[in-house]
């Protein structure tokens, strides 16, 4: 802001009429500019002294106290005024992240709960039925012998793979030099 229109808001602040970006300006101004604040003693003395007489107050012989009281007290005003609207924007802020987070957790909670549910579904009533049938909880009719007849059969099973696999390579290497004819 320019000495001009400092100068041209000066009848503005003393009527507590200019807007609060402008204002913010303008004191910054008036602080800094020697000739600007002088002027707005002038005016501010003036026009003070004028409602007092007219309002039939007691007038004050200390004008310039009063007009750093004012330009203290608007700043003040205009700084927790700033200081609220940002409290304000980062409650907001937090709460919208919180909720988000909220939601993005419980559609985390439904989607992991399907899965479960749909894992349980697949999967026979115990895991082990398959293999132990009705003896898996009747105590008379289990036999420890039957899990060494288990590995067995994994073990034979296994080796007929391996057999096969063997076979298969045997072959390869018998029939290499046919394949380049």
């Amino acid at each position: 802001m320019n000495c001009l229109e400092a100068q041209s808001k000066i009848m503005a602040f003393i009527e507590n009429k200019l807007p609060d970006d402008e204002l913010r300006e303008f004191i910054k101004h008036v602080r800094s500019c020697k000739n600007c604040y002088e002027e707005l003693d002038i005016y501010y003395t003036l026009i003070v002294g004028m409602k007092q007489l007219d309002e039939s107050d007691n007038i004050s012989t200390d004008f310039k106290n009063a007009l750093d009281r004012h330009l203290d007290e608007e700043m003040n005003r205009l700084t927790t005024v700033k200081r609220i609207a940002n409290s304000t924007i980062m409650v907001v802020i937090v709460l919208v992240v919180s909720g988000l987070i909220w939601l993005y957790s419980g559609v985390l909670d439904k989607v992991y709960n399907y899965e479960q549910t749909s894992k349980l579904s697949e999967q026979s009533e115990y895991y082990y039925q398959d293999f132990f049938g009705s003896r898996l909880l009747n105590d008379e009719e289990y036999d420890v012998s039957d899990i060494d007849k288990y590995y067995i059969e994994i073990n034979t099973t296994q080796d007929e793979t391996t057999d096969f696999m063997k076979r298969v390579h045997k072959y390869n290497l018998s029939h290499k030099g046919m394949n380049s004819l």
